[in-house]
């Protein structure tokens, strides 16, 4: 009981590990990593933010990298991070960019979903274009009202996901409509509202 106890605060962060009581070098390592993740965290979310391609003509010149060594001018952690990390583990690879965008992303739209839910009435907007590579995507968009703190009202249309589909029929579109809300979270009974591009493919048959 009383290893399990230590175990658990441990992974609570309530205690140090043997290994960190041992080696404050170790400590010291740890707290640089996560001071250089930041930084390469908030270059994304201000590439995202801003709008602004993380390629280009190739990786060593993309965007990404250009904002992050000329942020490690004035990040001695990061500088420290890009000098002295193996190439293997320095969290700038395309797979890793990739990675926390759609950790980015996950975090963005919880955001939407959670003033969505709290506004309780929504209505859904959806839109259906191929894109360059001729893939069907279909957009997926709330409506609501949130209520601020300060007791005013805002009015929200936020984006909430792209979704592939291979068809365009109303029925296709309906059950995707449908998914796109049961994975969210969201209650069907709550929707006040629908707005469609190309409304006859949604068009009922019922008066």
């Amino acid at each position: 009981m009383t290893k399990a106890d230590k175990f658990m605060k441990i992974c609570q962060n309530q205690e140090k590990s043997v290994v960190e009581f041992g080696s404050n070098a170790y400590s010291n390592k740890v707290d640089k990593n996560n001071k250089a993740l930041t930084s390469i965290v908030k270059t994304i979310v201000l590439l995202g933010k801003q709008n602004i391609a993380f390629r280009g003509k190739t990786e060593e010149k993309s965007n990404f990298r250009a904002l992050i060594n000329y942020r490690a001018e004035v990040d001695s952690d990061l500088h420290d991070h890009l000098a002295n990390s193996p190439k293997h583990a320095q969290y700038l690879s395309p797979s890793i960019q990739n990675e926390f965008i759609h950790i980015c992303g996950n975090q963005i739209s919880d955001s939407i979903v959670h003033r969505c839910q709290d506004a309780r009435y929504f209505s859904i907007l959806a839109d259906e274009s191929a894109d360059v590579s001729n893939t069907e995507q279909f957009a997926f968009c709330l409506r609501y009202i949130e209520r601020q703190s300060s007791g005013k009202h805002v009015l929200h249309e936020d984006f909430l996901s792209f979704v592939q589909t291979t068809e365009t029929t109303g029925e296709t579109l309906h059950q995707l409509l449908l998914d796109e809300i049961h994975k969210h979270n969201l209650n069907p009974n709550f929707i006040v509202g629908q707005g469609y591009d190309g409304a006859g493919n949604m068009s009922g048959c019922h008066r």
